[in-house]
């Protein structure tokens, strides 16, 4: 019986306890940069966050309300809407309202205006068709006698067949032709948005296209070239695509001149030398919501982020005479807004990632008690100080640091507890080890 109860006692192997989390000793209860958990923290939490990005969230009507409160806003939105608000007038720049004046009003407007000697005038308005000719002569005629007019085109049809880089329009939209040619320069007025998801907040501008493989400049860069040809060239060397507005204001940041304020009785010699740009402004105001009442050309009303309500917009801001203005002045006044690089952003996002990874490790292996809370309070203080952040550099040096990415991880690794999560199964997976082992030995 002795020997049958030491036979038994030999036989028998312990199984695994553990008598504390996988993640808890000592030397991982201080601060260590650099560890292979961390790294494999990484792995994880870029896997939870690309199954994540492939959902469609915007096809669950739920989160409808959701998503279009907050697709169309941009956290650099808020340094337009708040911190920029009140800008000096750029004193360059005047913007004449045409208001609903007919064709022979328009004519004597930009007569009354010439007078004067404005350096460039520019015309953000389209004559589709001849109506009465003694009144379509006396605008054409309006055109003619001067050579400072810029007037609008219109891109159309988009030809995505080639396999070049350089894409090509087909067609190019003008007033009609004897108006067309009246003028000393034209330039296509197409606002560069992302109208095609739903929504007209117009951020950029396309300083140049390609049309019949001519190279056609951007109504706003056309009048700066007339006006200050050496402006142009820091836009042709920065060789941009698509360029980021430098919002100054609405038409109210110009010298600014209502359609009935244009007679001869008034002094109109603040335009001497500088640029004159007609267009549709309706200078009136609702008292409900405190946005312009567009009543004339709606197609001509954008949203911008001058917008005083920067989330779920519904009245736009800005007419596109002003948005053209805004263009103006930023070219004339070489201040460009630089978008940080992808690489340079992942490169950012990698490496904040990681520190965050090491942070919240300490964090939980240092209060794993409370660490829900901490967590939470640490990524209140994280967003926030990142948000600020943000905001100065793109305020101080209109530079668009890219930090999406960051506080999309940031919700993965807290809101998600990506990192508890990971922590559990690098746990479970241990133990699975250690009790496959132990198996393994009692078989041999």
């Amino acid at each position: 019986m002795a020997e049958e109860l030491d036979n038994s006692k030999s036989e028998e192997i312990p199984q695994p306890v553990l008598k504390q989390s996988t993640f808890e000793n000592k030397q991982e209860r201080n601060w260590v940069f650099f560890s292979w958990q961390h790294v494999g923290a990484m792995f994880f939490t870029a896997i939870v966050f690309l199954l994540i990005s492939v959902i469609p969230w915007g096809e669950w009507d739920f989160i409808d309300p959701i998503s279009e409160t907050f697709a169309d806003f941009e956290i650099t939105d808020l340094v337009f809407s708040k911190l920029r608000s009140n800008q000096e007038i750029d004193t360059n720049i005047v913007i004449v309202s045409i208001g609903t004046l007919p064709r022979a009003g328009i004519a004597e407007q930009i007569r009354l205006i010439q007078l004067y000697q404005p350096k460039v005038v520019g015309i953000d308005a389209f004559f589709w068709k001849r109506k009465d000719s003694v009144v379509d002569d006396m605008l054409i005629q309006s055109l003619k006698d001067y050579n400072n007019v810029v007037v609008v085109s219109k891109l159309d049809s988009l030809d995505t067949s080639s396999k070049e880089d350089t894409k090509e329009w087909k067609i190019l939209r003008t007033s009609f032709p004897e108006l067309h040619k009246a003028a000393a320069s034209h330039g296509f007025a197409n606002m560069y948005s992302d109208e095609d998801k739903g929504f007209r907040t117009i951020r950029g501008f396309v300083p140049f296209q390609t049309y019949k493989g001519k190279k056609v400049n951007n109504f706003a860069v056309e009048v700066a070239r007339m006006y200050d040809s050496s402006s142009v060239n820091l836009l042709q060397k920065r060789n941009k695509e698509v360029e980021i507005i430098n919002f100054r204001g609405d038409h109210t940041s110009f010298y600014y001149f209502d359609f009935d304020q244009i007679t001869p009785e008034t002094d109109l010699s603040v335009v001497k030398d500088k640029i004159v740009l007609f267009g549709f402004v309706d200078n009136r105001f609702s008292d409900e919501t405190g946005y312009k009442v567009i009543n004339g050309s709606v197609e001509d009303a954008f949203f911008t982020p001058m917008n005083k309500k920067y989330l779920g917009k519904t009245y736009p801001d800005m007419y596109g005479v002003a948005v053209h203005a805004n263009v103006v002045s930023m070219i004339l006044h070489k201040q460009y807004i630089d978008k940080m690089p992808k690489v340079l952003s992942l490169v950012v996002v990698f490496f904040f990632t990681y520190f965050s990874i090491v942070l919240l490790t300490f964090l939980y292996n240092k209060f794993k008690k409370y660490y829900d809370t901490v967590a939470l309070v640490t990524q209140i203080v994280m967003s926030i100080s990142l948000m600020f952040l943000l905001l100065l550099i793109f305020d101080s040096f209109n530079f668009d640091a890219d930090f999406s990415l960051i506080f999309a991880i940031l919700g993965v690794l807290i809101n998600l507890n990506g990192l508890e999560i990971y922590f559990a199964l690098v746990t479970q997976i241990k133990i699975l080890y250690i009790r496959y082992y132990v198996l393994r030995n009692k078989k041999v």
